[in-house]
Order: C-alpha cells, then structure tokens, then sequence
C-alpha cells in the first residue's frame, strides 16, 4: 500500500511512519518544511512540501491533493487536528481509491470541540471535572466565581480559525478573579477547578 503522511515534523508522524514501513508499506511524507522528522527516516520513500495549512488551508489542501494524484496515494493520513479538519473537510477532492480513515467533517469537528466532548460525556454517564461552558469574558468570570477560586480556564478548541489564519488557544489556571481577568485565555470556553487534569 501507499500511504501518505502528513505534518511531517510531528513525532506522530514518525512513529506513524517507521510502523508502516516496517510493516511492509511504502510509506511518503510531507510537510510545509523540508527536512524534517519523517523525511530523514529510513522508512520514508519520499518527501515533499505544501504551504502551511495554518496560513494557507487552501494552499495546503490543493498540495495534498496534488501529492495523492501524483504519487498515486491508496491511504492519505493527517497526523494533525488542523489537517485533519481540513482534508475531511475537502475529502470529495481525492481520487476514489484513496482512503481517508476518517468520519466526515462534521464527526471530525464534533470531536475537537472539547464543549461538545464533554456534553456526550455528561450524557452516557462519563465522569468529567465540574466544568461550565461559557461564551464571553463575563460569563467565564461568573463561572469561575460559581465554581470557586482556583480555577482553569481553556478554550473549547485547541485551534481556531480567525479569517486569516489557524490559531492556538491557550491554558490558563488563575487564583483569584483579578487574575482570571488577566489571563491569556480571555475568550475561554471554560472554567475548571483544579488543574483540570484529564479534562482534554
């Protein structure tokens, strides 16, 4: 089988990588940078490049589809939330016997939103930390206050698109109000008691 690996620098990647290799598979990788991880692997038959899916998405999703076709790809894997989203999100562009071992992308959305994760959790019975979701400064400072000091605050996604580019949310533990005020993490989905250990 040939199979194409994504997001080339990841340590994912990799392990992803040398396991197909040595399972016999000839395995490809890419990345919107060369060298990296993948590419000095003795598993990896070949490498290229695509524009960075953070700034370019569009970019990114033309290259990989591109690569497919070329390379002649049966099983296409993204090894990163943000390619993920965006290759299932474009998936009708890949040749019909290329794989993309995923749901479509509003499974795939749905699973990254750490808000709706927790619902589901909260609806089969699935023990989570105290968490209240929140859409605005305000109501994050009012939960945090209804959930009492200390807390952590994080956003519902760990990657948000703002209309120019993919970008990361933040963790902020905070101990009192006038420090919750301050964090990094101002438009959190959430706020946390404890650490929020296990709550990804």
């Amino acid at each position: 089988m040939r199979i194409l690996v994504t997001d080339g620098d990841n340590r994912s990647a990799l392990a992803a990588v040398r396991s197909l290799g040595r399972a016999g598979h000839e395995v490809f990788s890419a990345c919107d940078f060369l060298p990296t991880l993948c590419s000095t692997s003795r598993y990896c038959s070949g490498e290229d490049t695509y524009p960075s899916p953070v700034v370019d998405p569009l970019g990114f999703v033309r290259a990989v589809h591109e690569i497919v076709h070329r390379r002649a790809i049966d099983l296409l894997m993204p090894m990163t939330e943000i390619s993920t989203l965006l290759l299932t999100e474009h998936a009708a562009g890949l040749p019909s016997n290329c794989r993309l071992p995923f749901p479509d992308v509003a499974a795939v959305s749905a699973a990254a939103d750490k808000c709706q994760v927790l619902k589901l959790a909260g609806q089969l019975g699935v023990p989570t930390p105290r968490s209240i979701p929140v859409s605005s400064l305000q109501e994050g400072l009012d939960a945090a206050a209804t959930l009492g000091f200390p807390v952590v605050l994080k956003s519902g996604r760990s990657r948000v698109w703002n209309g120019q580019r993919w970008i990361s949310t933040s963790v902020a533990y905070a101990r009192t109000r006038g420090r919750a005020r301050g964090t990094p993490c101002q438009d959190s989905c959430r706020g946390l008691p404890g650490t929020g250990a296990g709550a990804h």
